[in-house]
């Protein structure tokens, strides 16, 4: 379907203040269909209703969701696949609860301000939206279910990195003992003092399997800082891993007690039977710990096997070890799977919009 017909002019209503006294404005048009402010205000009350929340995006945002429901309606329309019978059953259902609760009188207060007829209308085109995205995904179910990788399903992995060009790579290796890339604030701060140019990114890893393999590799190797030389460029920053759901996970722990500095190669856990002969010293194993009974700092220190911490006193040496790490596969290839999934229909949503060449002229009201 050619998309290039939809002429699609944004404008957005700053300051609109109380409903009553907003002028009608032109909010945008697709395919010469007008939409006034008043429909963006009929958008926010239902996206408010339908999420159950007041944090539903910025104006613009709203508006680029609006008209991306309005062109996945039109694709789904010309195909004869008008879901008004299955909007209306939604719409009846959404009654029903707000009908039965009482706790939630902002939201339910918004459901009946808006005509039902409308609201029938948003519900069709975001089921529109919806039906077109799954029948997508269902194309690309190898790669949903593909799983390479069992070790990081139980984290959220974040990257934050800076990329260096030409220009300043020289500079940037002489000087590489003085940057700290655990705090990229610090080496921002070093390199805008010294005029250095750079681009900075920083993502939520959430599709391991498209990841670059420089990437890939740093991550299975648990590398928490990196500097890496690429052609020309420098990439350098930091690797963080957060455990997704700390209920779910469990821990084994062997607290180790010692009169004696145990050096830091012999705090490993197949080291733990030669630990028991030194002199004066105490072990307990600790199994099933639930990860969740740790504070965040903890659990940020105990990432992987055979990190330790370090709780020594005045009066003694204590180093607690982590051993293993045990959790039940099947529930985090879900929450993997779940994730990708969203990862995918956001993809699949902005080739639909790239691939049909829709053009977005936005022009803003000061």
């Amino acid at each position: 379907m050619n998309f290039i017909k939809y002429l699609i002019v944004l404008i957005l209503i700053y300051n609109i203040g109380d409903l009553k006294a907003i002028e009608n404005k032109i909010a945008f048009t697709v395919e010469n269909e007008i939409y006034t402010s008043i429909d963006l205000e009929n958008r926010k009350k239902y996206l408010q209703s339908i999420r159950l929340t007041q944090n539903i995006g910025t104006d613009l945002e709203i508006i680029e969701d609006y008209i991306t429901t309005i062109l996945f309606y039109l694709e789904n329309n010309k195909k004869d696949m008008n879901l008004l019978d299955e909007a209306e059953k939604l719409y009846n259902k959404i009654k029903e609860d707000f009908d039965l609760v009482d706790n939630k009188d902002e939201f339910k207060k918004n459901f009946y301000s808006l005509d039902k007829r409308i609201y029938i209308e948003y519900l069709n085109y975001d089921l529109n939206r919806r039906k077109i995205i799954e029948k997508m995904i269902q194309k690309r179910t190898n790669e949903i279910n593909k799983f390479n990788n069992n070790e990081i399903l139980i984290f959220d992995i974040f990257i934050q990195y800076l990329s260096i060009n030409n220009e300043d790579k020289e500079f940037v290796l002489s000087n590489k003992n003085e940057i700290n890339l655990s705090d990229l604030n610090q080496v921002l701060k070093f390199f805008d003092e010294n005029k250095i140019l750079y681009n900075y990114s920083n993502k939520k890893v959430t599709n391991f399997d498209t990841l670059n393999k420089d990437f890939k590799k740093l991550i299975l190797s648990n590398k928490n800082t990196f500097l890496l030389e690429l052609g020309d460029n420098i990439i350098m920053g930091n690797i963080e891993k957060k455990y997704k759901r700390t209920e779910e996970i469990n821990i084994s722990i062997y607290k180790i007690e010692s009169q004696n500095i145990i050096e830091k190669k012999e705090l490993v856990c197949d080291n733990i039977n030669n630990i028991k002969n030194f002199n004066k010293t105490k072990i307990i194993k600790f199994d099933d710990v639930k990860l969740s009974g740790l504070n965040e700092q903890l659990q940020k220190k105990l990432i992987k096997k055979n990190d330790y911490l370090d709780l020594s006193t005045k009066s003694s040496y204590v180093y607690a070890i982590l051993c293993e790490i045990s959790y039940n596969q099947d529930i985090f290839k879900k929450i993997y799977r779940d994730e990708k999934i969203s990862y995918i229909a956001n993809e699949i949503e902005k080739d639909f919009l790239q691939n049909r060449n829709k053009k977005f002229e936005i022009l803003i009201n000061e």
